[in-house]
């Protein structure tokens, strides 16, 4: 008897949470930059398209949205090609095979950041490795926080840690409790 064919059911929304969740693990474990890149623009892309779909008032891209408020007009495409740059030619190779790209790795993590709250604004499910790397983001960046509250929660922890440092978070993310849940 044959083997019958194998198919999985997937949402829009699981497909970008399992491409988010393995771009998370990929950055803080340090593997390759391109791949982490690929799932992290495909990832934020479906969030984006459907927070656009389900939510479109509540569409606040801080970075990524070329028609974003905070670009000037005359910007945005400029913006637009610039930011998708490294996201295209990882992609295609149709119109230009031959060239060769200077690839600013560290755009990734603004992808990552705010597909991961994206996500959260679409999904109430908690899931650790956006909240592992939102707590990264915080504060590896807390100049970039508006949230008073958050900063102030963030300063009165006295956290002592290096954010460069990845091992607490990947010993986190690896935590038995991270992956079913312990009280």
């Amino acid at each position: 008897m044959p083997d019958s064919p194998q198919f999985e059911l997937v949402s829009k929304l699981d497909a970008a949470k399992r491409q988010l969740r393995l771009a998370i693990r990929m950055f803080f474990e340090g593997r390759d930059t391109i791949s982490i890149h690929t799932l992290a623009t495909a990832a934020h892309q479906i969030l984006f398209d459907l927070m656009k779909a389900h939510k479109p008032s509540a569409l606040n891209s801080i970075v990524i949205n070329p028609e974003s408020p905070l670009i000037r007009e005359e910007k945005r495409a400029f913006w637009a090609k610039r930011i998708r740059s490294a996201q295209n030619f990882f992609k295609h190779a149709d119109r230009d095979p031959n060239i060769v790209h200077k690839f600013y790795h560290e755009v990734t993590r603004f992808y990552i950041f705010e597909a991961t709250m994206i996500f959260r604004q679409l999904s109430t499910e908690p899931v650790i490795e956006v909240i592992v790397f939102q707590t990264w983001f915080f504060l590896k960046y807390p100049d970039l926080l508006t949230d008073e509250k958050l900063n102030a929660a963030l300063s009165q922890k006295n956290i002592t840690f290096d954010p460069n440092d990845f091992s607490l978070f990947l010993e986190v993310l690896n935590h038995p409790c991270a992956r079913i849940g312990c009280t």
